[in-house]
């Protein structure tokens, strides 16, 4: 419905340049401003997107710190995890883990 009315709106700006105006000239009028509406969204709207992709490509340090305390973490507690479990559970080398092999 507000799409409806703002073109309501350009037919009634049309029309009342058509007063003044021949009716060609006050509708091209009206196309040109819209062109130029259009033409400066897109160039606001491009330059959003460049600067969003700079950013995303060289994000801050902390989220790289954060990530990377964050995987420790979550190592960490899976060793407990997996230790609390698994009684005969060891750590292993290279953040794999191993089980002691049963006797028979």
């Amino acid at each position: 419905m507000a799409f409806l009315g703002i073109v309501g709106v350009l037919v009634a700006i049309g029309l009342a340049l058509g007063i003044v105006l021949p009716a060609w000239a006050a509708a091209l009028v009206v196309a040109g401003a819209l062109i130029g509406a259009g033409a400066a969204t897109a160039a606001l709207g491009r330059n959003e997107l460049q600067s969003a992709m700079e950013a995303r490509s060289s994000g801050p340090a902390a989220i790289d710190t954060e990530l990377q305390e964050t995987r420790y973490r979550l190592e960490a507690e899976l060793e407990a995890l997996s230790a609390k479990i698994d009684p005969r559970h060891r750590p292993g080398t290279n953040g794999r883990t191993q089980t002691l092999q049963r006797m028979p």
